[in-house]
């Protein structure tokens, strides 16, 4: 009996070493199999991945006819004198200090009108309306220049930075993040809405990184002390103000070609 007890405990310990040999060899084998299909999926998303950087085979637009790129010059030009013009003239009525005798640039005269450009707090042009101009003049038939998306992209993208300025403007005593993080994060939360909306503007993120930066007045980072002095006012005017001509005026100077048609929608 005990050479059988032997015997069967023998035989016990040698079935459980086989099966404890063979549960490491499999689990081994899983594990190369895994690495071995995680390094076959990276490998694959890279040759995919810069792929990509030799273009699709896309067929290249090319170069338009001298009529059509005059056309375009002639209405960007238009559309961005129309709202200079009537800046200046608005902004020449509306400031604190004298008006100057004329828009010159010299250099002599040059302190004194930086010095009464700041010190109005009434507004019309900002930078990013020339390429809302020339979307429109330049690409009429793209679905970035139809009037809803120039309208609510704009009302979008302010009303999301000046929320967001609450949250990095040290005037309001709350700084939640500082404003370099505030700057790209308005105009990502912009496109974001704005493409989940399906009514994609790009040119509106310019207006939300020229607002963020004013922040402080850091003239280096482009920003300018009297953007933000109008707070809440800025969505109305310049943004939704100058939307609302440019589109007007967009209008009639494209419909004036008789191969043009704008707006494709409203």
């Amino acid at each position: 009996m005990d050479a059988w007890t032997r015997l069967v405990d023998e035989s016990r310990d040698a079935q459980m070493e086989f099966l404890s040999h063979r549960d490491e060899a499999d689990s081994t084998r899983v594990e190369g199999a895994a690495g071995k299909a995680w390094d076959k999926r990276l490998r694959h998303f890279l040759r995919k991945y810069f792929k990509k950087f030799k273009g699709q085979r896309a067929v290249a637009p090319g170069p338009s006819s001298w009529r059509v790129a005059l056309w375009s010059a002639a209405g960007t030009y238009v559309l961005v004198f129309m709202l200079t013009s009537i800046n200046w003239r608005v902004r020449s009525l509306t400031r604190a200090s004298p008006a100057l005798p004329s828009p010159t640039y010299n250099r002599t005269d040059w302190e004194t009108r930086e010095k009464t450009e700041k010190d109005s707090s009434f507004f019309l042009l900002i930078n990013s309306m020339g390429a809302v101009a020339a979307t429109i003049a330049a690409a009429p038939t793209s679905p970035l220049a139809q009037p809803r998306n120039i309208f609510f992209g704009h009302l979008i993208a302010g009303t999301l930075t000046l929320m967001l300025d609450y949250l990095c403007n040290p005037k309001f005593g709350i700084t939640a993040f500082p404003v370099w993080v505030a700057a790209p994060l308005c105009p990502a939360l912009s496109m974001g809405v704005q493409a989940r909306l399906g009514i994609l503007h790009p040119p509106s993120c310019s207006a939300c990184v020229i607002y963020t930066l004013a922040n402080g007045g850091d003239s280096n980072a482009g920003g300018a002390p009297y953007v933000q002095s109008v707070r809440w006012f800025y969505i109305a005017c310049p943004l939704l103000l100058d939307s609302v001509l440019l589109i007007m005026a967009g209008s009639i100077f494209n419909n004036l070609n008789k191969t043009r048609s704008y707006p494709l929608y409203w």
